[in-house]
């Protein structure tokens, strides 16, 4: 929780409680709801709401993207690596109350590997892929912001896709946004 008069120049003033893994924020209570409805409402909107509509999510070990995805009766293959925080994550009390119990959604499958690994065994395609990862904070995520990854995700596309991601502000995170956009 940070609160009011935090170093942290982005919650000065206030206080918000928020979820990190390593160093790097996941979200935070006050854009928990609005981060999620960019990343999966805004292109759901694309697609029949039906179980017929193939969605691919990369990460989102909090389920909370699981649940906004449910509320569309899509189909979801959920692959994310880290098993340990998906466990976690069904009985956290603060997660939970985002999430509601959505790892239960009769059309998930989560698989529990690296995403490299699936995109290489699957030639399944996709109406939707949605990216919900962490920042390139470390050496062991660039991978996942390449060239090489995002030609792998393009391949798993179906002809009408659409690839879903948040990208770095220009203006609060110019390093990261610099090296996403190239």
């Amino acid at each position: 929780t940070w609160v009011g008069e935090s170093e942290n120049t982005r919650f000065a003033g206030s206080t918000d409680t928020c979820m990190r893994l390593d160093e790097a924020i996941q979200f935070c209570e006050s854009w928990i709801d609005s981060y999620h409805s960019g990343l999966v409402d805004v292109p759901m909107t694309m697609y029949p709401n039906s179980a017929e509509t193939d969605v691919l999510l990369i990460g989102g070990g909090d389920y909370v993207a699981v649940d906004n995805l449910r509320s569309h009766g899509v189909n979801v293959d959920q692959v994310d690596i880290d098993g340990e925080f998906l466990e976690r994550a069904k009985s956290d009390s603060f997660l939970r109350q985002y999430h509601d119990d959505a790892y239960n959604y009769e059309h998930l499958d989560t698989h529990r590997q690296d995403i490299y690994t699936y995109l290489q065994q699957t030639d399944k395609k996709y109406d939707v892929i949605l990216l919900d990862l962490p920042g390139a904070k470390s050496d062991d995520l660039l991978n996942l912001y390449s060239v090489e990854f995002y030609t792998m995700l393009s391949e798993q596309l179906s002809n009408n896709g659409v690839l879903v991601t948040w990208g770095y502000s220009e203006y609060s995170y110019a390093e990261h946004n610099k090296a996403y956009m190239n």
